[in-house]
């Protein structure tokens, strides 16, 4: 007996091993900031009143995005953009939203979803009749199948893990896994300002902004990569200003270069974050002053793993039949020409009002700044047809403005300041321009070939939000202690009547 175990002596180290980790979690815990702690639960609430008032399929083109996650997770493969079966949505996916009048819902405000009991019950039995193969006919061709497919692998994950067979069920899950994606994005946004401010209050306004932000928990509590993409360059953002603040080290260079991968790998617009990852690779460089060596094995380290996601996109899209490797971010012009002075025209006007020599932009005329970062960004939920009062986007527009006109006072007036730290404003804003110019870019470009469509929506600009937030933080850090409180509590009171105000304009379209 002595060369024997004791019988019943390895459960009690494993129930103690259980214990500790236990303890280990609850002492982490306990460490997290009470507000950010608070914040996080003011996210879940606000992003689950988003699911309870948007009606299944209403989100941003969430119908095609389901779609395709159903494809992927039932067959392994993307649908088709272009070819495929005839059926853009799998056929028990048609028959579930003409059942709930969901179809006909999306951008017809006179029109209401089913829900009743009896609604409900006749569902059910037309989904049990349905055959095997109804969840894995929905071949295409479908528009967003030219999207990479990380957002969707993450998706087909709870679509198989949902509870029951019913649709709306794996729907419902993979809403649910959205909306984490979107919570993570508020302790990213906090580490985002204890990299910059020191005083806890900025912390908690800027997370507070991201958590807040009525567009971007409307987009989370829906199935839609944007989200994604939004969290990944918020996470982006926060290893850059860290590597550029305190150094690089392999295991930040490695975080920026899955994290690059990541964007690439979740959408074309993805893209544009070559263009801050770029700069922060030049700027650590030029701060830090690694030796040779060590400068090109990290940067090596780093761009090997974008290159292996970009590797891992094109072998998926050769190993399918989706198409290529993007939608259109990357497409060419066709027939038509790029000409430079008419892009440069275009983006002017986009802007600011037309000067006397220049002809009128391409597309729509009365779209640009106001109906991108102003509507676009704080509204227009569900398929875009739930919009904010104009004397409120006026109001928006006002404040946007004063905030780029105050950051502008205040980097001339802070100067030594900025050109101490010049290269984390710097990967910021590059940050920003980067993923104008490609947007610009693709609607310029759709414009030429489709003048009604201009492909610029105010949700593109989501994966900025975190850089939004630490724009207003800094410019209330720089009023009195008294008025820095008085503006802070304003904007959160703002934020909050928008968000009431969005949910409460969804609750009255869809259910009055």
């Amino acid at each position: 007996m002595t060369g024997g175990a004791v019988r019943g002596s390895r459960p009690r180290a494993t129930v103690g091993q259980a214990t500790a980790a236990a303890r280990g979690w609850v002492a982490r815990a306990r460490r997290i900031p009470r507000p950010l702690t608070a914040l996080i639960l003011v996210g879940a609430i606000h992003v689950a009143a988003w699911m309870a008032v948007t009606p299944a399929f209403q989100g941003p083109d969430e119908a095609a995005h389901f779609a395709y996650a159903q494809q992927l997770a039932e067959t392994g493969g993307p649908p088709e953009k272009e070819a495929g079966n005839g059926l853009n949505r799998s056929t028990e996916q048609i028959q579930a939203m003409e059942w709930a009048g969901l179809h006909s819902l999306i951008g017809v405000i006179g029109a209401r979803p089913a829900w009743s009991d009896a609604e409900e019950r006749s569902w059910e039995k037309a989904e049990a009749a349905l055959p095997p193969e109804a969840s894995a006919d929905g071949e295409g061709p479908n528009a967003v199948a030219g999207n990479p497919p990380l957002y969707y692998a993450y998706e087909a994950v709870s679509y198989h893990a949902a509870p029951g067979g019913s649709l709306f069920a794996r729907f419902h899950a993979m809403r649910i896994t959205s909306a984490l994606i979107y919570l993570a994005m508020i302790p990213l946004a906090w580490l985002i300002a204890a990299e910059l401010f020191t005083s806890l209050w900025a912390r908690s306004l800027t997370a507070a902004i991201v958590a807040l932000q009525p567009k971007l928990a409307s987009l989370g509590a829906s199935i839609n990569p944007d989200v994604l993409l939004a969290t990944v360059w918020t996470a982006f953002i926060y290893v850059a200003i860290r590597t550029l603040r305190r150094g690089p080290t392999n295991g930040r260079l490695a975080a920026l270069g899955l994290l690059a991968a990541a964007s690439l790998l979740t959408h074309g617009r993805g893209l544009a974050i070559l263009g801050p990852l770029a700069a922060v690779l030049v700027f650590t460089y030029l701060r830090h002053r690694p030796g040779r060596r060590a400068a090109v094995r990290g940067a090596g380290l780093c761009l090997g793993l974008v290159a292996a996601g970009l590797a891992a996109l094109l072998v998926f899209r050769a190993l399918s039949s989706g198409g290529g490797a993007y939608s259109g971010e990357v497409a060419g012009f066709g027939e038509q020409r790029f000409d430079l002075r008419q892009f440069l025209s275009y983006v002017w006007q986009f802007y600011l009002p037309k000067l006397e020599f220049m002809a009128p932009t391409i597309g729509l005329q009365d779209y640009g700044f106001r109906e991108t970062f102003v509507r676009g960004f704080f509204g227009d939920y569900a398929s875009l047809e739930v919009t904010l009062p104009r004397s409120v986007v006026d109001l928006l527009q006002i404040g946007l403005v004063f905030l780029f006109v105050a950051l502008y006072t205040l980097a001339v007036a802070r100067w030594r300041t900025v050109r101490q730290w010049w290269d984390t404003p710097a990967v910021l804003l590059i940050a920003g321009l980067s993923m104008l110019l490609l947007v610009h870019l693709v609607s310029y470009r759709n414009m030429l070939i489709t003048p009604a469509d201009p492909l610029f929506a105010g949700r593109y600009l989501l994966p900025l939000v975190s850089i939004f937030a630490v724009g207003v933080v800094t410019v209330v850090a720089a009023l009195p202690r008294r008025g820095a409180a008085v503006a802070a509590g304003l904007i959160v009171g703002v934020e909050i009547a928008l968000a009431m105000s969005g949910l409460g304009l969804s609750l009255v379209r869809f259910y009055a």
